[in-house]
């Protein structure tokens, strides 16, 4: 079987991918609930204890403002990078993989299922990864029959987050 998608991405879309790849990717996030539990923990012991821990209120606040000014800034990075990048793709899976067609550039990307890294499900969109810095993102809105893509996954043990 054999599915085609073609579609175009709108700034705010690619934004959103941008900003969902960038993020979940880093550590920063990560960082961020860290810094966070610690500063929780540290109130709890110093209200168990009585002893004042100076300064473990940042711990707490400073995650929340650090974590939203980084994904600004990465929306921003990502609403410059909009005009140079490819916006309209014609993807199609089969049985023998992936090929993704950058539509006004003339380029063309085929890759075998073997050869895909991973894939990241979300809400939105597909992440199909064919190296490990390398992906096609497609909106699922547009993507008729998510099947074909479904059994290669597993046809194929091709790791996926969902």
């Amino acid at each position: 079987m054999k599915e085609t998608v073609k579609y175009k991405l709108s700034k705010k879309e690619y934004m959103d991918i941008q900003t969902y790849y960038m993020v979940r990717n880093s550590n920063i996030l990560k960082f961020c609930v860290a810094l966070f539990v610690i500063g929780i923990v540290l109130l709890i012991a110093e209200m168990v204890s009585g002893n004042k821990i100076g300064g473990t209120w940042i711990l707490v606040v400073f995650p929340i403002p650090y974590l939203a000014y980084v994904v600004f800034k990465i929306r921003n990075i990502a609403y410059t990078l909009y005009d140079n990048d490819i916006k309209e793709w014609e993807v199609t899976f089969d049985d023998d993989g992936v090929e993704a067609k950058a539509i006004k550039k003339n380029k063309k990307i085929k890759t075998v299922w073997e050869g895909i890294e991973k894939i990241w499900f979300n809400r939105n969109y597909i992440y199909i990864f064919l190296s490990k810095s390398v992906y096609i993102c497609i909106p699922r809105n547009q993507i008729k029959n998510e099947e074909i893509l479904n059994d290669n996954i597993k046809k194929h043990s091709i790791k996926n987050l969902f």
